[in-house]
């Protein structure tokens, strides 16, 4: 008696087999793989469309394919040098994407499911039409594809009021530093003549979002070693932080010069958007103090030396 699990691991290996000797240029079976996921997941694509259309915490979300495939057109040496291998393992990751769909279709609805389950399917079909060191080569591009999904509702509403707080505490400090007399009640901020609420806008999130995002491209490009990439990515999270922290107290300033017209102006997305560019530019040159004369991140932290004030 055949077992219907043997029946249908038979069912795709012939399906995987038919599909190299159909399509056996390259090309041809890369937007065949594309065309495919098209057909399956076109209600997870158009769901995603409308969440980076309607969110302007995943504006982003449309440069990340474009992100993505720059960085597989970036590796088309490499990719001519692998030998192509097709896998049958690709069937275990093309199966469990495309169960782990049905499931979430039918009985949770939930956007970010649906999505990884799309980029598990898109691992398995890459495995079973080009093999392991196609796959070796792609993994990145595809892993960074996350940074396009929604993060799941429950997650984000965990995160945005620490994240609030943070940026309200960081407002009253640097007001103090400033010597402009402040008190904080939780996420508002007292001054003399205006009283401030650090709202969703305010929290870091969306800067968070996209930095993190962008530093992994940064961290992959520019370094070489694992661990200073991780310390690239790591620093990201503070750096997005602090330059909102530093955005926060500019556009309270500019409220007590010009009065609180300037939190309806246009400084007031503009700010988060230059401040952002800042944090990106910290972190590029941050990637490329690491990887100088590709030397251990530990000789690098401990060459950094500060000049002594001359005694008169």
């Amino acid at each position: 008696m055949e077992y219907p699990s043997i029946r249908y691991a038979n069912i795709m290996t012939k399906f995987g087999n038919w599909f190299v000797a159909r399509f056996n240029n390259a090309m041809i079976r890369g937007g065949s793989i594309l065309l495919l996921i098209v057909l399956i997941y076109h209600s997870v694509i158009r769901e995603l469309y409308l969440a980076w259309l309607k969110n302007h915490y995943y504006y982003h979300g449309f440069l990340i394919p474009l992100i993505s495939f720059c960085l597989v057109y970036k590796s088309r040496g490499k990719l001519i040098k692998c030998e192509n291998r097709p896998s049958l393992y690709g069937i275990i990751f093309a199966s469990s994407g495309i169960f782990e769909f049905l499931i979430e279709n039918f009985f949770i609805n939930d956007l970010f499911l649906s999505s990884l389950s799309m980029l598990i399917f898109l691992v398995g079909m890459v495995l079973l039409a080009f093999g392991k060191e196609y796959l070796r080569v792609l993994l990145f591009p595809i892993i960074f594809l996350i940074f396009m999904i929604p993060i799941p509702n429950f997650v984000f509403d965990s995160l945005i009021g620490p994240l609030q707080l943070i940026a309200s505490k960081l407002g009253e400090i640097f007001l103090r530093f400033l010597g402009i007399p402040v008190l904080r009640d939780g996420i508002y901020l007292q001054l003399e003549t205006l009283t401030i609420e650090i709202d969703k806008s305010c929290s870091s999130m969306h800067s968070l979002i996209a930095l993190s995002s962008l530093s992994c491209v940064v961290a992959y490009l520019m370094v070489e070693t694992m661990k200073k990439r991780i310390v690239v990515v790591a620093s990201s999270i503070p750096l997005a932080i602090l330059a909102n922290g530093f955005r926060v107290v500019l556009i309270i300033l500019l409220a007590l010069w010009k009065g609180p017209v300037v939190f309806d102006s246009f400084l007031h997305p503009l700010s988060g958007k230059l401040f952002f560019l800042a944090a990106l530019s910290v972190l590029v040159f941050e990637a490329e103090i690491l990887n100088r004369a590709n030397r251990p991140l530990k000789n690098i932290i401990l060459s950094v030396r500060f000049p002594h004030r001359q005694k008169k």
